[in-house]
């Protein structure tokens, strides 16, 4: 896939549903639940760091978008129930190429607590959403699961063109990721999160025989909300939202999963984790949702097996 195409699949769908999407989403949610108003009324473990960090964190050539529609997200019907007490339902609704929202489904789809991708690619269990709003979005590429407390996860699935498969074959994991992620993923961050940096990065050797763990930075590009004490505090600063995002080649696709940490921005005014520990929890988050994937191909999870 040429790295225009890819990065216009990422733009268009991981940053506008991160932010602008689900803000709307968000608001039309509020409105439908609304009666309808009188018309009068108003460290991560030892890892090759292999000089990525550098690399990463050079300048990209400006992030540029073939003309064409961009692919249609959607989100499902309710999540099951917890264990005390159920969640609340997710947002049902699709962005039209209107921008409209109206009721929709899947593009993918969900069946015994997983979700199933719609390219048959990976299925996984969902994820626990807590909230007033979780969701549930996807479109052909990618999938978000989100709600407005602790969880911010996207993963993406994109397919290998002959020219990448052979450009993985040809050169290491390592040269391969970082095109990838500089050109498809960190261009797209820049461009819709001005000052994006890349804090550190590195090789997982061990994990699909080579895997970049990135840990990017972004002024103003949190999907939560911020803490309400600096949010209306001139004095003090906005935080700056931080990711984790794993690249990782698996059969014909190119994976990208994304987590962003939560209490740096919505406890931001209490907040005191270090920079060692962040990395943690994120390089651990990221790899248990990555045991949690079946990917195509692969031998049937347990659970479903029996």
């Amino acid at each position: 896939m040429a790295t225009d195409e890819r990065s216009t699949i990422i733009m268009r769908f991981i940053l506008p549903v991160t932010l602008s999407f689900l803000l709307a989403a968000t608001l039309a949610a509020q409105q439908a639940e609304e009666p309808a108003p009188a018309a009068d009324s108003p460290a991560a473990p030892p890892a090759e760091k292999a000089g990525a960090t550098a690399e990463l964190s050079t300048q990209p050539q400006p992030a540029t978008s073939p003309a064409g529609e961009a692919d249609t997200p959607s989100a499902p019907a309710a999540l099951p129930a917890a264990p005390e007490a159920a969640p609340p339902e997710p947002l049902v609704a699709s962005a039209a190429e209107s921008g409209d929202f109206q009721p929709g489904s899947l593009k993918g789809r969900i069946e015994n607590g997983r979700y199933y991708a719609p390219s048959n690619s990976f299925d996984i269990p969902l994820p626990m959403l807590v909230g007033d709003r979780p969701l549930v979005l996807d479109n052909p590429n990618i999938v978000v699961f989100r709600d407005d407390v602790r969880t911010m996860l996207t993963i993406a699935a994109i397919h290998m063109e002959p020219i990448d498969k052979w450009e993985l074959d040809t050169t290491s994991a390592r040269e391969f990721l970082i095109k990838f992620f500089r050109e498809s993923v960190l261009a797209d961050y820049r461009e819709a999160f001005p000052g994006t940096s890349v804090e550190s990065a590195r090789l997982l050797n061990d994990v699909e025989g080579g895997s970049l763990l990135v840990h990017t930075l972004h002024p103003n590009g949190s999907a939560f909300e911020i803490d309400p004490i600096v949010r209306n505090d001139p004095a003090t600063p906005p935080p700056i939202a931080k990711r984790g995002n794993l690249i990782f080649a698996h059969g014909d696709f190119v994976y990208v999963i994304s987590s962003e940490l939560a209490d740096r921005v919505t406890e931001s005014s209490t907040y005191t984790t270090d920079t060692e520990t962040e990395d943690r929890i994120l390089h651990d988050r990221l790899l248990e949702v990555h045991s949690k994937i079946h990917f195509a191909g692969d031998s049937a999870p347990e659970a479903l097996a029996n």
